[in-house]
Order: C-alpha cells, then structure tokens, then sequence
C-alpha cells in the first residue's frame, strides 16, 4: 500500500493475523520515523471491534457467575481486568465508556439481587 501524499510504502499493522515475525521484520527494515505523533493514527477495523466485543462478552459471563458463586475477591479481579480492557476501547471509541459503566450497573444489580436473596434466607 502506498501514501499517496508522501508516494511512501504504508505499513497497516493488524496484531491478529498472525504474521507477526513479517511485521517485525518490515518495521526493522524501515528508516526511523521523525516526530511520529503527527505521523500515527489509531484506526480499529470491523474484525478488531469484534474481538474486543467478544472479551467484554466473556468478561461480564465470568463476572456473573463469580458472582452467583460468592467468589467476591476473583469478581473484583475481573471487573479490574475489564476496565483495563475498557481504556484500550476508549482509545479508538469514547462511547466504551458509558458502556462500561452501563455493565458494572448490570453487575451490581445481579450482586444486590443475590444479597438479597441471602439475607431472605437467613
């Protein structure tokens, strides 16, 4: 691919096809880049936003049930594990954010609902 400002060789870095050893290879062979800030922009292709969908998904499955379980400590890991993973959506997508929040609500509400139900029981 070629910039057609510059008439430059782009180089389109994707972390998930697996040609990781190319890429390294490229980025050696190339000059070093002046001022790059300017130069680098963070694009998230349809494949991308999936993935990172898809582990929000899986993250907020094993918050519950960690949950359900009484396993307060492991659901706190992996509420922080997910809001680690929400500073990199909100790299490419502000909105993440109030997505995030949206899901911890959700999760809380599971949580009063299950404390609820155990001081029913006692």
């Amino acid at each position: 691919m070629r910039d057609l400002g510059s008439q430059k060789k782009l180089l389109i870095l994707d972390p998930l096809d697996g040609k990781h050893k190319k890429v390294l290879q490229q980025i050696l062979e190339t000059d070093a880049i002046s001022n790059p800030r300017n130069k680098f922009s963070l694009n998230i292709v349809e494949r991308s936003r999936n993935f990172l969908d898809k582990q929000v998904q899986l993250h907020e499955k094993a918050i519950l049930g960690l949950v359900s379980k009484g396993n307060t400590e492991l659901s706190l890991w992996k509420i922080e594990e997910l809001v680690k993973l929400n500073e990199i959506f909100i790299q490419f997508e502000p909105t993440y954010k109030d997505s995030l929040k949206s899901l911890i609500s959700q999760i809380m509400s599971q949580v009063n609902k299950i404390i609820d139900t155990v001081l029913e029981r006692i």
